[in-house]
């Protein structure tokens, strides 16, 4: 058996396509790799938001009782101090219709 150059030559292509194919398939491997790290990642800075958001969630839900909690004290006091006091100076409305009382229109000072 005779190795021609033209044997040759096949044989050249032959490597060197298979090593292209090594090179491609090695960048493909680098590069899943760095993905499965940008996922990692990505999923300790997605927990951490959740984290926040969760801390922010519960602060809210706090200060939403506290400002409830403080209306309705106010809204207590109201009843309780307000209504009364209302009801004990409502005779004051009836110091409107007295005739002593009424203010005098312009026109009769003329």
């Amino acid at each position: 058996m005779t190795f021609t150059v033209d044997d040759f030559v096949k044989l050249l292509l032959t490597f060197s396509v298979c090593f292209s194919i090594v090179g491609i398939s090695w960048q493909l491997i680098k590069m899943l790799g760095n993905l499965t790290e940008t996922v990692k990642e990505s999923n300790f800075i997605i927990k951490d938001g959740r984290e926040l958001l969760e801390k922010f969630v519960e602060d809210y839900d706090y200060f939403a009782d506290l400002f409830k909690s403080i209306l309705e004290s106010i809204n207590g006091f109201t009843k309780a101090v307000f209504v009364p006091l209302t009801n004990i100076f409502g005779f004051l409305k009836g110091v409107e219709n007295i005739p002593f009382f009424k203010q005098k229109s312009k026109d009769s000072t003329k």
